[in-house]
């Protein structure tokens, strides 16, 4: 074992560590930017080139930056003719060495670099697809490529759309934190309809609210029975048998439901 965040006398914490633990800390496989900088906004300047602004990246538990803003060249759209390009955060490994016999040495580290680019998309008379990136875990020692889309641009013709971001926001620790505060917790009781399911919303006395709650678990008191999440916020009350799980229509049942009360819509 290795203490990493510790006073070593030398140089020991490595790229690798330290996108380990973002990856641990902060994402689950999708790309993220950051609420740091500019956000990554992109803007079409013509039809030719769009510019990315300033924002933190975390894709993959890898962190990019873009520090200043930079413009990416698009190519001319055909007429008649459709077709979406993306713009990519790109990561890039070199090559490894390779010993006397031309077997390659992955002990030896890397030079590694991130930058911004496009993937063209096929044209197409109809909706075209996104085209295809190179997917690959950036800690495979055999990756050299990786990338991850940011924006796609749709061209259609010789117009191009406004780019369309690819990406989540993620949001400081402080704000995940209140919205998990705001969850709120109620005992309620009813009864299943012939079908087995429940009105959570109606045993909690909000069902003019409805469409403004969340519900985010909910639980039978009775250990021997449970609520199974049919949809988002839809449950039905079953008991466990021999062979899987039953519903219980019309039967009794008191539960503990945890949900959200979301912002009231302009």
């Amino acid at each position: 074992m290795e203490l990493v965040t510790g006073f070593q006398g030398k140089n020991h914490v490595t790229a690798r560590q330290v996108s380990r633990l973002i990856s641990g800390l902060a994402t689950d496989g999708e790309t993220y930017v950051l609420k740091t900088l500019d956000q990554l906004p992109a803007e079409l300047l013509n039809a030719n080139t769009v510019s990315v602004g300033t924002g933190d990246i975390i894709a993959d538990g890898t962190y990019f930056t873009v520090e200043a803003p930079e413009e990416i060249t698009i190519e001319n759209g055909v007429t008649g003719l459709n077709r979406n390009d993306l713009i990519v955060a790109r990561y890039l490994k070199a090559e490894p060495a390779v010993d006397e016999d031309g077997v390659p040495d992955y002990t030896i580290p890397r030079v590694e670099s991130g930058e911004l680019a496009v993937v063209k998309g096929a044209p197409s008379s109809g909706d075209p697809d996104d085209p295809a990136v190179v997917e690959a875990s950036i800690y495979d020692d055999n990756t050299t490529l990786a990338e991850f889309p940011l924006y796609r641009i749709p061209i259609r013709g010789l117009s191009v759309g406004t780019p369309e971001p690819l990406f989540k926001i993620l949001p400081p620790g402080a704000e995940r934190w209140d919205s998990l505060s705001q969850v709120q917790h109620a005992v309620v009781s009813g009864r299943s309809n012939a079908y087995g399911n429940v009105a959570l919303f109606n045993d909690i006395g909000l069902w003019g609210n409805r469409h403004r709650i969340l519900i985010v678990g909910a639980t039978e008191q009775d250990a021997n029975r449970g609520l199974l999440r049919t949809s988002s916020n839809t449950y039905r009350l079953v008991v466990q048998n021999t062979t899987g799980w039953s519903c219980l229509g019309g039967t009794n049942y008191t539960a503990d439901v945890y949900y959200i009360m979301l912002p009231e819509s302009d």
